[in-house]
């Protein structure tokens, strides 16, 4: 009877330990979790300017030969692009009246990466003309936009607002 009696505890003891240990161990489990993460980083293409608006007024330029030529370097623009075979292209929302013309270049700034500035000014119509090419992981930061405009003596008196698209395309 002792014999039984002392098993009986015995097996009490060994439930509580068993449930102990089954408890400590589902506890266990709920604290150790697994979690599959899935991260996606794109492409970076960024272009920021500053002084966004420019007065070229030829009234204060200087006349040579038949031409007025008015120079303005007053904005400056941060290019950035994290991927391979890009371009920085320029264009106007409409192209320049007869006898005026409109052109950009890109100078000065601090640049890293792959890309070559074209150091000539590009006239600028409505179609896109390439200021920045062969960019490759490519950063310019505070880059000068110097404007030139040129006035023949044939243009017609105008004052008019225009709009510049600086854009990253592939090519």
């Amino acid at each position: 009877m002792q014999h039984d009696l002392r098993s009986k505890r015995m097996f009490r003891y060994f439930s509580k330990m068993s449930a102990f240990a089954v408890s400590t161990c589902l506890s266990t489990m709920l604290i150790a979790a697994t979690q599959t993460l899935t991260i996606e980083v794109g492409l970076m293409n960024e272009t920021t300017l500053s002084g966004t608006t420019v007065l070229l007024d030829s009234s204060k330029g200087t006349y040579s030969n038949g031409v007025v030529e008015v120079f303005d370097s007053s904005a400056t623009v941060d290019v950035t692009t994290s991927d391979s075979n890009q371009k920085f292209v320029a264009s106007l929302n409409e192209d320049m009246p007869d006898g005026v013309e409109l052109y950009l270049r890109v100078t000065g700034g601090r640049s890293s990466g792959t890309g070559n500035v074209q150091g000539a000014y590009s006239r600028l119509t409505s179609s896109t003309v390439d200021i920045i090419t062969g960019m490759s992981n490519y950063t310019l930061d505070d880059g000068v936009l110097d404007f030139k405009m040129a006035v023949n003596d044939n243009a017609a008196p105008i004052t008019q607002s225009y709009t510049l698209s600086l854009v990253i395309t592939s090519g």
